[in-house]
C-alpha cells in the first residue's frame, strides 16, 4: 500500500513531463491478464534468486500500480494542494508533507484499500504455491488438502472438502462483516449527491 500511495501521490500532485504517460500506462497494465505473464515472472524470480524467499513475494506484492493505485490516486485528487503549500512554507520537506500531512488526510481510504488488499492476499494461493513451496501459507495448505480430497487418496471426502472451504472463507466473512460500512462508504464515495 505504501508503494501505491507514493506512486499515486507523485503522479497526482507533481507536474513532470511523463505524468500523463505514467497514468495511461498504469491503466493499460491493469488490462494485461496476469496469466499471460506467469512464465516470464517465474523466470525473472528464479534468475534473480528471489524464488523460495519471503522477500521475493513481498517484492511481487509491492507493485505501485493497479486497483490500490487508482483508489489512492482519486483520494489525493480530492485533496487541496494548499495543505502541502502551507507545510512547505513552514519548512517541511516533500517526505514530511507526504507522511505527516497527506497520508493522514486519506486514512479512511487507506484503511479500505488495506482491507481489500488483505482479502486479495488471503485468497492468493498461486504466488506462494509457485515461489515458496518450502514454506506454504494457509491458503496453499488448504488448496493442497482440497486437491488431495478431490483427486488423491481421500477422493470423494466431501465433508472434509466443505470443512476446508469453511476454514478458508470464515476469516474473510468476519473481516468483511466487521468493516463492511467502512469499505462501502470509502469505495462508493464521490458520486452525485443530491
Amino acid at each position: 500500500m505504501i508503494v501505491s500511495a507514493m506512486a499515486a501521490y507523485v503522479v497526482n500532485k507533481y507536474d513532470f513531463a511523463l505524468k500523463n504517460v505514467i497514468y495511461i500506462v498504469s491503466i493499460f497494465i491493469m488490462k494485461i491478464p496476469t496469466t499471460g505473464s506467469i512464465a516470464t515472472t517465474y523466470k525473472l524470480m528464479n534468475d534473480l534468486g528471489l524464488a523460495g524467499h519471503r522477500y521475493g513475494l513481498i517484492i511481487l506484492a509491492a507493485s505501485g500500480f493497479g486497483f490500490n493505485f487508482f483508489m489512492i490516486y482519486s483520494a489525493f485528487a480530492n485533496l487541496a494542494w494548499s495543505y502541502a503549500e502551507s507545510a512547505m512554507i513552514d519548512g517541511a520537506g516533500h517526505m514530511k508533507v507526504f507522511f505527516n500531512i497527506m497520508l493522514p488526510l486519506i486514512k479512511p481510504v487507506l484503511f479500505s484499500v488495506g482491507l481489500i488488499a488483505f482479502i486479495g492476499l488471503w485468497n492468493d494461493y498461486y504466488s506462494p504455491y509457485m515461489y515458496m513451496r518450502e514454506e506454504p501459507t494457509l491458503a496453499v495448505g488448504i488448496y493442497l488438502m482440497s486437491f488431495n480430497i478431490t483427486n488423491g487418496e481421500n477422493a470423494y471426502d466431501y465433508p472434509g472438502l466443505f470443512a476446508l472451504m469453511m476454514m478458508a472463507t470464515i476469516p474473510i466473512i468476519v473481516v468483511f462483516s466487521i468493516f463492511q460500512k467502512t469499505i462501502m462508504a470509502n469505495t462508493v464515495a464521490g458520486g452525485i449527491k443530491g
